[in-house]
C-alpha cells in the first residue's frame, strides 16, 4: 500500500492506494470507516453488502464504500479477488460522485470493456509509492480521469442525464455567465462571447435576458462593477483599478461607476475609507 506522504486538503484528497491477491474466503467487516474507499476487481469473484443489498462482483467491477456506512465483502472461495484499491476523502468527494450516478445506492461500476481503469489505478499507485513532492498533485490528476472514465461507464449502461436536471437553456446560460465572470477585465463582446460558446449572438442575447432578467452587457457591467467595489479600498490607483476591471477609458469607466453606485469612484472610495460620513449614501443597483 501507497501511503500520500503529501496531502492537501480540498474538493479531493487521496489517502492511500494499493493492489494486493486476497486469500481465499477472504473477509472484511461486517463495518464501516470514515473515508472513501473504492475497489476495483482485476480477477477472482466475491460479494459486496451494503444498506442491506448483496452484489456478486467480478473481474471488471468496481465497489464503492462511504463514509459511516457499515459494509462487509467477502471473495469467493474458489476464485478469490485480485483487487486494487483507492482510498480518498474531500469536501466535494460526494457530490463529484453524485454527479458520476455513485451513490450508496448505487455503489457499484461496472466495466469489464474498459481497458484504461486498471492502468490509471496502477500509475496512482506507482506515483504515490515514489513519494516525490509533486506526487499529491500528479496523483489527483489519474483520479480525476478514473473518475471521468467511471462516469462514462456510467453513463453509457444509462443514458439519461446525470449531471444535473438544467434545461439546454440553462446550460447555455450557465455558460455565459461562467465566460463572462472569467473574461471581464478583458476587452470582450457579446459577439466574441457568442462565437466562442458556439451560439448565435442573438440566441445567447435572448435567453440570457430570459433567464436573467437583464442583457448580457448588463450583466457584464454588473461583473465589473462590483470588481470595482471590491478594489476601492486597495492601493491601485482609479485609473488602475479601471484597467484591472476591462475599461481602457477612466472616463468612461467613472461614469459607469457613478451611474451604478451613485458616486462617483474617489467618493465612494472615501467613503468606505470612513473620510466621508454615509448619509444619504444609496446603495449600488
Amino acid at each position: 500500500m501507497a501511503v500520500n506522504p503529501y496531502p492537501v486538503s480540498g474538493e479531493l484528497e487521496i489517502l492511500f492506494s494499493g493492489e494486493s491477491q486476497t486469500e481465499r474466503s477472504h473477509r472484511m467487516g461486517p463495518t464501516f470507516i470514515d473515508y472513501f474507499l473504492v475497489h476495483y476487481v482485476i480477477a477472482g469473484r466475491g460479494t459486496f453488502q451494503l444498506r442491506g443489498r448483496t452484489y456478486a462482483l467480478q473481474a471488471g467491477d468496481s465497489f464503492f464504500i462511504f463514509p459511516k456506512e457499515m459494509y462487509q465483502y467477502e471473495a469467493d472461495e474458489h476464485e478469490p479477488w485480485h483487487y486494487c484499491w483507492l482510498a480518498f476523502q474531500g469536501n466535494e468527494a460526494e457530490a463529484i460522485l453524485h454527479q458520476l450516478n455513485i451513490s450508496p445506492e448505487k455503489p457499484i461500476v461496472q466495466a469489464a470493456a474498459e481497458r484504461r481503469i486498471k492502468p490509471l489505478y496502477r500509475r496512482l499507485y506507482a506515483t504515490l509509492h515514489r513519494g516525490e513532492p509533486m506526487c499529491a498533485m500528479e496523483s489527483i490528476g489519474y483520479m480525476h480521469l478514473l473518475f471521468a472514465v467511471y462516469g462514462r461507464c456510467n453513463a453509457a449502461r444509462n443514458p439519461a442525464p446525470i449531471l444535473d436536471d438544467k434545461s439546454d437553456i440553462e446550460r447555455q446560460v450557465d455558460q455565459a455567465i461562467r465566460w463572462l465572470t472569467y473574461q471581464y477585465a478583458e476587452q470582450v463582446s457579446i459577439e466574441r462571447m457568442s462565437q466562442s460558446l458556439g451560439y448565435s449572438r442573438i440566441y445567447l442575447s435572448k435567453m440570457f435576458k430570459q433567464l436573467t432578467g437583464i442583457s448580457p452587457m448588463q450583466y457584464l457591467n454588473k461583473i465589473r462593477m462590483e470588481r470595482a467595489a471590491m478594489l476601492m479600498t486597495s492601493r491601485l490607483s482609479i485609473d488602475q483599478i479601471a484597467t484591472s476591471v476591462g475599461y481602457k477609458d477612466p472616463l468612461y469607466f467613472s461614469k459607469q461607476y457613478k451611474k451604478w453606485s451613485g458616486h462617483a469612484p474617489s467618493e465612494h472610495r472615501a467613503i468606505l475609507l470612513g473620510k466621508i460620513p454615509k448619509e444619504n449614501f444609496p446603495p449600488p443597483h
